[in-house]
C-alpha cells in the first residue's frame, strides 16, 4: 500500500490485545484495522448527525439488553425480536419530536414511506448477500471460457 504519515498513540495493552485479535481475524495488520476503524468511524460521522448516532447506539443497546434479559439475540427467537420490536416502537415514542406547525411533508404519508425504506432497504441487503456467489460464479464461467480453444468459421481450433 505503500508508506503513510506516521502517527504516534500510545494504547493500553487491553486495547492493543483486542485489536491484533481484531486484526487477525479480518486478516489486516493492526496498522490497516486501526485505519480501517478509524475511517468507518468518520464515515458514520459524516453520514449521520449526533441524534441519530445517538438512536443507533440506543437500538444497540435496546438489542443488549433483549439477549440479557432473554438468553436470545433479537435475531435468534421470535419472543425475542418481539421485545426488541416494542422496546423500539416505545423508544422511538419516548424520543418523539414535538409538533412543528406548518412544516412541509413529502407527497407519501409517513407509514407508507417508512414500508418503502424498509422494504427497500431489505431488497438491498439481500442483494448484497448474493453479490459475492453470483461474483463467483461468473468468475468461474469467465475463466471455463477463456480455457476453451476458440473455434474458426470452418470449425478448425484456431492456433
Amino acid at each position: 500500500m505503500g508508506r503513510h504519515p506516521q502517527l504516534s498513540i500510545a494504547v493500553d495493552s487491553e486495547l492493543r490485545e483486542e485489536l491484533e485479535k481484531l486484526a487477525a481475524a479480518s486478516g489486516r495488520s493492526v496498522a490497516e484495522e486501526i485505519r480501517h476503524r478509524l475511517r468507518l468511524s468518520l464515515h458514520y460521522e459524516r453520514l449521520f448527525d449526533e441524534q441519530t448516532r445517538f438512536l443507533g447506539y440506543d437500538l444497540m443497546s435496546l438489542a443488549r439488553a433483549v439477549r440479557d434479559n432473554s438468553r436470545f439475540d433479537w435475531h435468534e427467537h421470535p419472543k425475542a425480536h418481539e421485545a426488541l420490536t416494542e422496546a423500539v416502537r416505545v423508544w422511538l415514542e419516548i424520543v418523539t419530536p414535538p409538533e412543528v406547525q406548518n412544516a412541509p411533508w413529502g407527497p407519501d404519508d409517513p407509514k407508507t414511506l417508512g414500508r418503502t425504506l424498509a422494504r427497500s432497504r431489505r431488497l438491498r441487503k439481500q442483494v448484497a448477500e448474493t453479490q459475492p456467489a453470483f461474483d463467483a460464479a461468473m468468475r468461474k464461467i469467465r475463466e471455463e471460457i477463456a480455457a476453451q480453444k476458440v473455434r474458426g468459421r470452418k470449425g478448425r481450433k484456431k492456433s
